[in-house]
């Protein structure tokens, strides 16, 4: 079989797939074809009556994608903006107790992303006798 017909075949393949799966695997098989082959095949198969367009699959898979990134973007911004809202709430405590809260001890607490480990903190900070005692048993 010709390698034009053999790549045809594994095109329509993977055009056959749910669209999360056949961009990737269209990809793959036209990414492994000689150049002339792989765009001899797409335009072929944009010709196929009742066929999804490679571009419609295409398309609906960078969409896909671009959704899950943004959703992972959201949900890590907003991860980080409750880990600054504690880094924040953290050091007003420690001032309205103690002062002035050193440099060091600030860019310590900035260093902590770990959200249970600042609310350890936010209690610590509430009971503590001291600055020193706080920085001692915050670990």
């Amino acid at each position: 079989m010709p390698v034009e017909q053999r790549v045809r075949q594994a095109a329509e393949m993977a055009l056959a797939l749910p669209a999360a799966w056949a961009a990737p695997a269209l990809a793959c098989v036209l990414g492994t074809a000689p150049a002339a082959v792989a765009v001899a095949v797409l335009e072929s198969l944009k010709e196929v009556r009742g066929m999804r367009s490679v571009l419609d699959v295409l398309v609906e898979e960078a969409e896909a994608a671009e959704a899950r990134g943004e959703a992972r973007g959201e949900a890590r911004g907003e991860a980080r903006g409750q880990v600054e809202g504690r880094q924040c709430a953290l050091v007003r405590v420690l001032q309205a107790r103690f002062g002035a809260v050193p440099d060091t001890c600030r860019a310590r607490i900035d260093a902590v992303v770990d959200a249970d480990l600042l609310d350890r903190g936010l209690e610590l900070a509430v009971t503590a006798d001291s600055l020193a005692s706080f920085l001692r048993d915050w670990d």
